[in-house]
C-alpha cells in the first residue's frame, strides 16, 4: 500500500501536499460503488475529495480511485 499519496493544488482554497497512511481511505477492490461513495463523502470536509487507495483482499495496492469517477459511475448506472 502506498505510504503517502500527493495531492496537488486544486482551488486556491484546498489543503495541499502528503497525507500519510492515517488519512488515506483505503477501500476493498470489491467494495460496492455506493459503499465507498458514503464512505468518501463520510469524512473531514478537507479530506472528502481525497482520492480513495483501492486494495485487494490481502491489503495489497491496486490503484487509487477518484471520486469523480465513484460518481460517474452511479450516475450513469442509474440512468
Amino acid at each position: 500500500c502506498p505510504e503517502a499519496l500527493y495531492l496537488p493544488l486544486r482551488r486556491a482554497s484546498d489543503p495541499h501536499g502528503y497525507r500519510g497512511p492515517d488519512a488515506m481511505l483505503r477501500v476493498n477492490a470489491l467494495t460496492p460503488l455506493g459503499d465507498a461513495a458514503l464512505r468518501a463523502v463520510s469524512r473531514p470536509a478537507d479530506r472528502r475529495f481525497d482520492p480513495l487507495v483501492c486494495v485487494d483482499d490481502t491489503g495489497r495496492y491496486v490503484g487509487v480511485v477518484l471520486l469523480d469517477a465513484i460518481v460517474t459511475a452511479l450516475a450513469t448506472a442509474r440512468q
